[in-house]
């Protein structure tokens, strides 16, 4: 499957929360000796009043975003060295406007270019809301990120991006 193949098919699963309105906004939260972990916001789901649960996630190339349908992946908990413990559980994300009720109108792609490799990868989704808002999900350097009406301003030289109509 070509990079671009593989892009439609994530935004294919994505496009299909056009039009749904939002119930709740979770994500997979990592805990390391039961204290939130906030460096990276791991996987998110979004589920719908009418049942449907897309959920947005960083590929392991370290620079794009996928997508799949069902249920929010939460790692089993596991020792690290003696006393020390990862885990993971699933929140409500912290929302600085509640998008709880809200209908998603139209997402967009984020599309991050690398100028010195002429390689661009889907980097993010921006989520836009009946009531003007939105949010955006990003990999951000290998950690997920999400913003709530404001875009990315992680700028770095020789990376170019864009934002595209799914």
């Amino acid at each position: 499957m070509t990079e671009r193949e593989e892009d439609k098919q994530y935004n294919d699963i994505v496009k299909s929360l056009i039009g749904e309105e939002i119930c709740s906004l979770s994500n997979s939260q990592y805990f390391f000796n039961d204290e939130k972990v906030d460096e990276d916001l791991g996987e998110i789901e979004i589920e719908t009043v009418s049942g449907l649960k897309v959920c947005f996630k960083l590929l392991s190339d370290g620079e794009s975003v996928g997508a799949y349908s069902g249920d929010l992946y939460v790692p089993s908990s596991f020792e690290v060295n003696d006393g020390e413990q990862a885990s993971w559980k699933k929140i409500p994300i912290e929302q600085e406007f509640n998008v709880t009720g809200s209908k998603i109108v139209a997402i967009d792609t984020m599309y991050d270019k690398y100028l010195k490799f002429n390689s661009e990868v889907l980097a993010g989704w921006r989520v836009k809301l009946a009531n003007q808002n939105y949010f955006v999900f990003y990999n951000c350097g290998d950690n997920a990120k999400i913003l709530f009406n404001e875009l990315p301003d992680d700028a770095i030289e020789g990376i170019v991006t864009t934002w595209q109509p799914i």
